[in-house]
């Protein structure tokens, strides 16, 4: 048992009376209890010569925290002694008196209140006179010291956590025990890890993490450390196990994964031309990217990215377009690692053809081939690039043609001779680089003159138009539409002229061009309104017989132009 707070305090009662209330504890550390609060009462008199004469007790009461812990009553007896003078207490018979063991707080702490209510009775052999003394006070008791606290500072494996111990008192000691993953055990004066509970005094202990803790974090960067810190006085211990937490982290640093990337050219014939399978011409390298990743501290790899495409080892990237290449590595606890492997990249240019083939005249038998488009003018590193460009009309042999080159582009324009104007032609045209063919055929189509004499017609290649007061040359006069079966060009008078297609006014005119093919008879009527021109085409499927017409029927410019192209061949 150790002593605690002692001491007194005063109440002031009536007739010139004072009473004192004095206390004393004793406390015990293990069990966190005041196990003694001694109480006694002293009286006296202001009076500086005191009382004498018989002292009477009546009822009364001392209280700690609303308890009582003595009651007085008159069979406490008289007292015949003298009351005290001024400064000179008197002891109040059968005192001290204590209470019950009174339990701290959790933390030590604890406070009581004493209370007292007491009556008095004295005589000074000339009469008698009764007191009162009433009142109460609070008392803080020993703060009795209780079991140390802890934290501790994250730490990555292989470094230092600072663990802080908070003594209550330095008669006491402490352990403290380690949980993580599933290791644990206890942390001695060094900050080393042991097997067996070692009590310190130490305050401040620097842990170092041991890396074996590497494989508790395979799956995870970090993880929670839990460390319990007992507290004892001997071999008793203080008060409940304090806990903390810190974090432990397998660094990014120090345990990312290690990775790596190659890049090589398969394709046999862009290395001809570069010389090395370590240079890539774009469009046509077909590239082999490997990766190699090694995880770090017990991880294992479980992602591999080559351009963000998810491989084992490899990836084939065909007709390369670009010189960088991503290689990315993901291990178990979620750590990346990536690089960028740059290659030199020969900047290829596709190669194109724009090919037109058009006659100089309709009727002429000379044409104009063009040919142009882009190249890549420039060197591979072992070759340079080469072009060639040839044509042939028909079925004929191919005719090598040098171009214009400018730039990465290149030109070149060939007259064409000796055509038949009236015939078409397929030209055929090949382009030629180091690594490519291109292919494109065109159509040189047959000419077609504006106007062409035939021995029963007289055929037009273009829309015809009349102006209102203006006709063109006949060589008939018709009176009836339904007879006119002899291909020619008839004159039609509206007012001389039946079954015409009914535009012709009385007044008006018009013309007619009669044409034969396949059997069939096509009569075309030009006539003039205000509304601008108009014409009819009816067909008679017997030229020997005068049959019945088809309906007459209005076209457009564009329909009459394809009938007179197609009826243009006389049978």
């Amino acid at each position: 048992m150790a002593t605690g707070v002692s001491g007194y305090f005063d109440l002031t009662a009536t007739k010139n009376m004072t009473v004192r209330v004095l206390y004393e504890e004793t406390y015990d550390i293990a069990s966190n209890k005041t196990t003694g609060l001694d109480l006694s009462i002293q009286i006296c008199s202001n009076s500086p010569y005191g009382y004498y004469g018989y002292t009477y007790y009546p009822d009364g009461t001392l209280k700690v925290d609303g308890t009582t812990v003595k009651t007085f009553s008159s069979s406490a007896g008289t007292n015949s002694a003298r009351v005290a003078a001024q400064d000179t207490f008197y002891a109040l018979a059968g005192g001290p008196w204590s209470p019950d063991a009174i339990s701290h707080n959790a933390d030590g702490s604890k406070s009581v209140t004493i209370s007292l209510d007491l009556y008095g009775y004295t005589t000074d052999g000339s009469g008698a006179s009764g007191w009162h003394a009433s009142g109460s006070k609070t008392i803080a008791l020993t703060t009795i010291p209780r079991a140390s606290t802890i934290g501790a500072t994250d730490a990555n494996v292989g470094a230092v956590s600072t663990i802080t111990v908070n003594r209550k008192s330095t008669a006491y000691t402490h352990s403290i025990a380690y949980k993580f993953g599933s290791l644990s055990g206890y942390i001695n004066a060094d900050g080393e890890t042991v097997s067996s509970e070692t009590k310190l005094t130490a305050t401040s202990i620097a842990f170092s993490i041991p890396t074996s803790w590497y494989e508790q974090l395979v799956d995870a960067a970090s993880a929670a450390c839990t460390l319990t810190c007992k507290t004892y006085s001997g071999t008793t211990q203080i008060g409940d196990a304090q806990t903390t937490t810190f974090t432990v982290t397998a660094s990014l640093a120090a345990s990312a994964p290690t990775v790596s990337g190659t890049v090589k050219d398969t394709n046999s014939t862009t290395i001809a031309l570069t010389g090395s399978s370590d240079r890539l011409v774009r469009y046509y390298s077909i590239a082999k990217c490997t990766i190699t990743a090694t995880a770090k501290n017990g991880a294992s790899i479980t992602e591999k990215y080559i351009n963000d495409v998810a491989v084992e080892d490899t990836l084939t990237v065909d007709a390369v377009e670009t010189d960088a290449f991503v290689f990315i590595a993901k291990d178990s606890r979620g750590y990346i690692s990536q690089i960028t492997v740059k290659k030199t990249l020969i900047p290829y240019v596709k190669l194109t053809a724009n090919v037109a083939c058009t006659r100089d005249d309709p009727t002429s038998g000379k044409a104009t081939l063009t040919i142009k488009g882009n190249y890549f003018n420039g060197s591979f590193g072992s070759k340079s690039n080469t072009l060639t460009i040839k044509y042939k009309i028909g079925s004929g042999s191919y005719v090598t043609v040098t171009p214009t080159i400018s730039g990465n582009t290149y030109s070149v324009s060939v007259a064409l001779t000796d055509l038949a104007y009236d015939s078409t032609y397929a030209v055929s045209v090949q382009v030629l680089d180091a690594l490519a063919t291109v292919t494109k055929t065109t159509t040189l189509k047959r000419g077609v003159p504006i106007a062409d004499w035939g021995e029963n017609d007289w055929t037009f290649n273009v829309l015809v138009t009349f102006a209102k007061n203006y006709l063109m040359a006949y060589n008939k006069t018709c009176s009836d539409c339904d007879e006119a079966v002899i291909p020619g060009v008839y004159y039609l008078a509206g007012a001389d002229c039946k079954n015409h297609p009914g535009g012709i006014t009385s007044s008006g005119y018009g013309v007619m061009l009669v044409m034969r093919r396949y059997g069939n008879v096509y009569q075309f009527v030009f006539y003039n309104e205000s509304m601008g021109y108009r014409w009819s085409v009816r067909d008679e499927s017997n030229v020997n017989t005068i049959a019945s017409w088809n309906s007459w029927i209005t076209i457009n410019l564009k329909t009459l132009s394809s009938m007179v192209a197609a009826a243009s061949a006389d049978e």
